[in-house]
């Protein structure tokens, strides 16, 4: 991170926090229990459009694609869901648009008095994205080897330029979900599989904007 960039990292806690409340919701059969959680994971939801804009539009991808996944893989247990807790959804949406009311106005009293700026072309959108190498290429900031990075990318071309396209996951990252990949692949069955799968398809899915238009 670099400059005013560190606020990305230091509120990246409403996405753990917010898929973790959704398991609690999944697993609790309390009503005001689920009642709170609803809640609560409307007003996180809210959060992540008051940090940063760009939480709240990754918050929002990330849950239609889960709920995508669900809606292709079981569509009668999504409606059967859905239905038996109509109460809780409702919850969380009044929740989430009583709160950001004010917010709301605002927004559209400014939207009708100034016009929304607009990027020419792609935005940078090409620019700055990841080349296909850049997800596998660590980082040469990084305190154990870091030292190591710049005496490879002088002898390999397409890593002197990496920078605004960096976007390396980590190894452990990459060894986890090529481990997943590689069962999914082999089709070992194992229990916590299908839990894993919907998130990992939503990981592709990030995966895949990441290295552009």
């Amino acid at each position: 991170p670099r400059m005013g960039h560190v606020g990305y990292l230091a509120s990246f806690w409403v996405f753990p926090w917010f898929f973790w409340l959704w398991q609690k919701f999944l697993k609790n059969n309390k009503p005001v229990v689920k009642l709170g959680i609803s809640i609560m994971g409307a007003i996180l939801y809210l959060l992540s459009l008051w940090i940063n804009f760009y939480y709240f539009v990754i918050l929002t991808l990330g849950i239609g694609v889960l709920i995508c996944y669900h809606l292709i893989a079981a569509p009668k247990k999504v409606i059967k869901f859905t239905v038996k807790n109509i109460a809780y959804v409702l919850a969380s949406i009044g929740t989430f648009f009583l709160a950001s009311w004010g917010w709301i106005e605002t927004l559209l009293a400014t939207l009708k008095f100034s016009e929304a700026p607009r990027p020419q072309g792609w935005g940078g959108a090409i620019e700055f994205s990841a080349d296909l190498f850049n997800v596998f290429v660590p980082s040469q900031y990084n305190y154990y080897y870091g030292w190591l990075i710049p005496k490879i990318a002088a002898r390999i071309g397409f890593m002197k330029e990496i920078f605004e396209d960096y976007n390396y996951a980590g190894i452990i990252i990459i060894l986890s979900m090529g481990f997943v990949g590689y069962l999914l692949i082999r089709k070992v069955k194992m229990r916590w599989i299908g839990n894993v799968l919907p998130y990992f398809i939503a990981t592709l899915f990030f995966l895949i904007l990441t290295w552009g238009p």
